[in-house]
């Protein structure tokens, strides 16, 4: 029972190391070794899949408790008030929480490296100044609330997996019935633009008098972002109605009004290409909405608008023809599957198959990384022939 001395002294243990002394109590009591200590090791299949511990899986269950603390955190302002360093009393009082409540969730924030504590004063680090306040320049926030907003529909695996049609939650119904949904969306997706924009922009295609569709493009930031370092450009930026007012709010931010315009448009309807021209097409994160089939219509259509020698664009999150590596593809696969009815990311591979069957010479590039397992962003470059 030696084992067991330390429970004197449990709750003198940050939270992180109680959480392992309690797993330590589980498994004397279930009899059962759950090697925390094992190392991971390399399970030989196809996929080259590590072989978690319990420990590790233990560990895959706990992660939504950072996910919630974040999240929260976040959409509370919390951040906000944390630009300098202030007293866990100040916090309390302001928000009207409770003071103990209050220090244990500002100690917490600062085990996961979000604040920093000196002297019982906190005050956000570097970087979540950065990413998680309004006016920092690396400013995440929409994309953390648009994530906290979808836990009721994350409850619903069961019923989404069992469902042709969209159900309550899902993108095709939330967004146009819930306005701060809708924003936080497009705030998201603007957030997560702009870190391509610059290697858009400098595309050689993007020189001389072009006119440029941008379908699915949302919040019209890329099309923006070309017309105003190019004043020869032209064009319209195509989605729902729920994405017209913040794309014109992005047209008048970068002045071009003028020169692109918003229409209503569904790029998956061959109604909506009749009679439609352009030198440049660009498909960016969007093709994860649809099926394959539906893919592949789209493809077509817009090959349709294209005369010889125009330009496909599409920006997407690479994944192999497996469809489990990279990790983070995979994860994002299903994550667009939980978020819309028809939703999956695609290979990247079968994408460029599609392309070039249609008619395109096709180059893929390296366009970032994207989340911390593997994942990678790839520009697709089309030029029909």
């Amino acid at each position: 029972m030696a084992g067991f001395r330390k429970i004197s002294t449990l709750w003198d243990l940050d939270w992180q190391k109680q959480s392992k002394v309690i797993r330590k109590l589980l498994t004397y009591f279930v009899n059962c070794d759950l090697n925390f200590k094992e190392p991971r090791t390399m399970v030989v299949n196809s996929h080259n899949s590590i072989d978690l511990t319990a420990s590790d899986i233990i560990s895959m269950s706990d992660s939504f408790q950072e996910s919630a603390i974040l999240q929260f955190a976040n959409t509370s302002g919390l951040f906000e008030l944390l630009k300098e360093p202030v007293t866990a009393e100040t916090i309390s009082e302001s928000k009207g929480w409770l003071l103990r409540k209050t220090t244990l969730l500002l100690n917490v924030l600062t085990s996961l490296s979000l604040v920093v504590k000196s002297d019982d004063k906190y005050c956000n680090t570097p970087s979540t100044n950065r990413v998680l306040t309004k006016d920092g320049p690396g400013y995440v926030g929409a994309l953390i609330e648009h994530q906290r907003l979808q836990w009721q529909l994350w409850s619903k695996i069961g019923e989404v997996i069992s469902s042709e049609e969209p159900i309550e939650g899902q993108q095709e119904l939330k967004l146009k019935k819930d306005p701060h949904a809708n924003d936080a969306f497009n705030q998201a997706m603007l957030q997560l633009s702009k870190e391509n924009i610059a290697s858009i922009v400098a595309l050689p295609e993007m020189e001389g008098e072009k006119y440029i569709l941008d379908l699915a493009g949302g919040h019209g930031t890329y099309l923006s972002a070309i017309a105003k370092y190019n004043p020869h450009i032209t064009g319209q930026v195509w989605d729902f109605a729920t994405a017209r007012e913040a794309a014109q709010h992005v047209f008048a931010d970068y002045g071009v009004e003028n020169q692109i315009e918003f229409r209503e448009a569904d790029i998956s309807k061959a109604s909506s290409y009749e009679s439609v021209k352009a030198d440049i097409a660009m498909l960016n994160d969007c093709l994860h909405y649809f099926e394959q089939e539906t893919v592949v219509q789209i493809l077509s259509q817009v090959a349709g608008v294209l005369p010889k020698g125009g330009t496909l664009l599409i920006t997407t999150i690479y994944m192999d023809r497996d469809c489990v590596t990279p990790a983070a593809a995979a994860g994002f696969s299903f994550y667009m599957m939980m978020n819309t009815a028809h939703g999956q990311l695609h290979p990247t591979p079968w994408l460029v198959d599609q392309m070039e069957n249609i008619g395109f010479n096709v180059e893929v590039r390296n366009f970032g990384r994207v989340g911390t397992k593997g994942g990678k962003y790839v520009l697709i470059i089309g030029q029909r022939k």
